[in-house]
């Protein structure tokens, strides 16, 4: 489970701070793109993970979904990890 902390500003100008539980790191942007899609401004993105918080780069969440290329890397990685075996 992953613990998704995010501040943003919705359409009218209001600022919230808001939390998000995951299930999965493409849950979580999934999420944070469908926000922007929806005309609200990311201000700030955490991700927490077994006790462990990053900051996201906020500039990379453009309302438009990141599954199709994820998946495609993940795809690519499982490739040259087992030609590596």
């Amino acid at each position: 489970m992953l613990i998704l902390f995010f501040l943003v500003k919705n359409p009218i100008g209001e600022t919230h701070s808001l939390t998000y539980w995951g299930e999965s790191i493409e849950d979580c942007f999934e999420c944070l793109n469908a926000l922007v899609q929806g005309k609200w401004k990311l201000l700030d993105a955490q991700l927490m993970e077994n006790g462990k918080r990053i900051s996201l780069p906020i500039e990379a969440f453009d309302g438009f979904s990141m599954d199709k290329p994820l998946r495609q890397l993940s795809q690519e990685w499982q490739t040259i990890l087992s030609e590596s075996t």
